[in-house]
Order: C-alpha cells, then sequence, then structure tokens
C-alpha cells in the first residue's frame, strides 16, 4: 500500500483522489506522505509510555477491556450498544477506584480481586449506562448476585441479626 500511495503522489494525485482510488484513510495517506510524521508519532508513543499515567494505562488496559465487553454483554446474541465506551468507563473508575458496595479500595493493576457490576440489575431494569456501571470486589459482587442495593443491603442484614449481631445505620 505504502508503494501505491507514493506512486500516486509523485504523479501529482492529491490526499482525497488517492483515498478515492485505494480506500484507505487519509491519516495513512499522510502517514506515508507526510514529512516527519513517522517520527513524530512514535516520539508521542514513547512519550505517553515513560509516563507514569501512560504506564499504568498500557498495563491496565490489557484486562480492562475485556471487562467492559462482559459488562456490555447481555443479551444471548450478543454485546447490546450502551451509551459509553472503554475510555469514559475509564476514565470514571480511575477518578474513584473504590468498592461501590463495601467501600475497599481497589487496586485497578490486579484484575482478579474486582469486577465491573450493573448496580441496578438488568433483570430490575437497569441499563447499559456509565451511570449503572459500578467497581466491586469480586466477593461483594458475587454476593449481590441480581439484587437491588437496597435488597442487598436487607440481605446483609438479616443475615448479621440471625447470628447475632445488631446493625445500627
Amino acid at each position: 500500500m505504502k508503494e501505491q500511495i507514493l506512486k500516486l503522489r509523485e504523479e501529482g494525485k492529491t490526499y482525497n483522489e488517492i483515498i478515492a482510488i485505494i480506500g484507505c484513510a487519509k491519516s495513512t495517506v499522510a502517514y506515508h506522505c507526510g514529512k516527519g510524521v513517522k517520527e513524530k508519532s512514535r516520539n508521542r508513543t514513547r512519550k505517553l509510555r515513560t509516563t507514569v499515567r501512560g504506564k499504568m494505562f498500557n498495563k491496565f488496559d490489557k484486562f480492562f477491556r475485556s471487562k467492559i465487553l462482559n459488562f456490555k454483554r447481555g443479551k444471548p446474541n450478543g454485546i447490546t450498544k450502551a451509551k459509553f465506551n472503554y475510555y469514559t468507563s475509564y476514565a470514571k473508575l480511575i477518578k474513584n477506584p473504590y468498592c461501590y458496595l463495601t467501600g475497599e479500595k481497589i487496586n485497578l493493576e490486579e484484575s482478579r480481586s474486582y469486577e465491573l457490576d450493573h448496580i441496578i440489575p438488568l433483570s430490575k431494569g437497569g441499563k447499559y449506562t456509565l451511570g449503572n456501571l459500578g467497581l466491586t470486589t469480586k466477593e461483594a459482587n458475587r454476593a449481590k448476585a441480581d439484587l437491588n442495593v437496597e435488597d442487598f443491603f436487607l440481605l446483609c442484614k438479616k443475615v448479621l441479626e440471625h447470628n447475632g449481631y445488631k446493625v445500627i445505620k
């Protein structure tokens, strides 16, 4: 593709004409034709990887994408449309990495220690929205199952009182 783009550019074709002939993105044409574009792109990537946030994002990126896909998966025939994406959910969770049920701090780099939860379960009318996305410890999420938060707290209260504890809010 690179050779085709450069050949067409030497013939005096514009970026838009090259796009129409080859059927690629304008950024691809610019990448191969622009002076210093490759080096600028490489330097930008290197710079991001050397920052603390960049390193955290690269580690986090590997397992978080699959968690978002699992959160958005609900219907038997695949993923439904959600009104948020990977980046907006990452931005929300990185600000407050605590379990919304227990208040426990969560290390986002330990993917096995947490799960993403529908705060209002899909079975109870919950939606695929960023506001319905909750970060929980694995144990708390499994215990909550498909209960509303209020129902879950009532269940916990009943269990504690049955075992001799007094629950005071």
